[in-house]
Parts: structure tokens; C-alpha cells; sequence
């Protein structure tokens, strides 16, 4: 029966938050453990949405994750190269729009890439992103020499008054644009 699949998972995460609350309520039923769920379900619930658009279109993207990390990388430069601690809170507004401005950039030119390669080339849609993905990975790795760029030492600080997760939870939207370029790639070329 369909409705017993699609209800099944609730009662599993019941069931597991009910084992993990028995076996360590101190840590399991905190502030910081709401605080982190809070943090990442936003994202996770973008970088969905823009899986969807693909899947819509008789397609699939496997660089979607890759392509925001890079995309989070370029805000990183950007953001730890231009602000310090002593920066302006006019120039800091213009820097986190310039870091914005570059991720959706960068998510754009990947997805304008793989979707016009799918779209006009005929490849199928898991090989190009299963090439587009391993690429951008290594892109990224190349450009942190395989090591952690943070943006401050506490995440949750302010800057001017923004705080952090904020700004990089609106800047992780650009997964989505990535995935809408291969979308309507994808759909100019099925409507020829």
C-alpha cells in the first residue's frame, strides 16, 4: 500500500530519536543539538529542491553538493580576503552581495556547462554530472589544498549584525540555479 511506504519513515525517526534521547539525553536533547539541526535542514531542504528540478525534466544531477561546495568556496575567498575585523559595515554589505553575486556566478557557469553538454552533446545526464561532480571536487580540493576554510572562529558570530549561518544558508541557494540551468537546457532541447 502506498500510504503505509510513505508514512513508514515517520515512525522510524520516532523510534530513533526515542533511542538516542534513552542513551545520551545530555547531549541528544541539548540546545547545540537543535541549534545544529536548525543549521543544516535549510540547506538540505535547498539542495533538494534544486535535485527536483532535474528529476522533473527526465534528467539527473550527481554535481549538485560539489557544485554549492565550490560555490560556498568562492563566497569563502571572497569574504576572508576582503572583510576583516576592523571593516566598515558599508563595505562589509557590499562584500557579502559581491560574494553572493560570485557563488550564484560560479553555480551558474557549472550548470550552463553540464546542462548545455547534456542538452546539446546528447550525453546522458549521470555521466556528465558523474564528470561535472568528480571535476568540481577537484577544483575545490585543488583550491584549499585539501584543507578547511573556515569564515571566523565562532559560525554563529555577527558580522555588522548578519549572522553567519544567515548569510551562508541565503548564499547556498545557488545549488538551485545550477539546477535549474541544466532544467532548461534539458527542455530547449526536448522541445526542438
Amino acid at each position: 500500500h502506498a500510504w503505509d511506504d510513505a508514512y513508514l519513515p515517520s515512525p522510524l525517526i520516532l523510534a530513533t530519536a526515542i533511542v538516542f534521547s534513552a542513551l545520551a539525553p545530555a547531549r541528544f536533547l541539548s540546545g547545540d543539538t537543535l541549534r545544529s539541526i536548525a543549521f543544516q535542514m535549510p540547506e538540505l531542504g535547498i539542495l533538494a529542491l534544486a535535485m527536483m528540478i532535474p528529476l522533473m525534466s527526465g534528467g539527473l544531477n550527481l554535481a549538485i553538493i560539489a557544485t554549492a561546495n565550490l560555490s560556498a568556496l568562492v563566497m569563502a575567498a571572497i569574504l576572508t580576503k576582503m572583510l576583516g575585523p576592523e571593516s566598515p559595515a558599508h563595505m562589509t554589505a557590499g562584500v557579502i552581495a559581491l560574494a553572493l553575486a560570485s557563488g550564484l556566478v560560479t553555480s551558474l557557469v557549472v550548470g550552463l556547462i553540464t546542462g548545455m553538454i547534456v542538452a546539446f552533446l546528447g550525453v546522458h545526464p549521470i555521466l556528465v554530472t558523474l564528470g561535472t561532480m568528480t571535476a568540481v571536487k577537484g577544483i575545490s580540493v585543488l583550491a584549499t589544498s585539501g584543507g578547511v576554510k573556515c569564515w571566523g572562529d565562532n559560525s554563529y558570530a555577527p558580522v555588522d549584525g548578519v549572522a553567519a549561518p544567515a548569510v551562508m544558508a541565503a548564499a547556498r541557494t545557488r545549488g538551485w540555479i545550477a539546477a535549474s540551468t541544466i532544467a532548461a537546457s534539458r527542455a530547449v532541447c526536448l522541445g526542438r
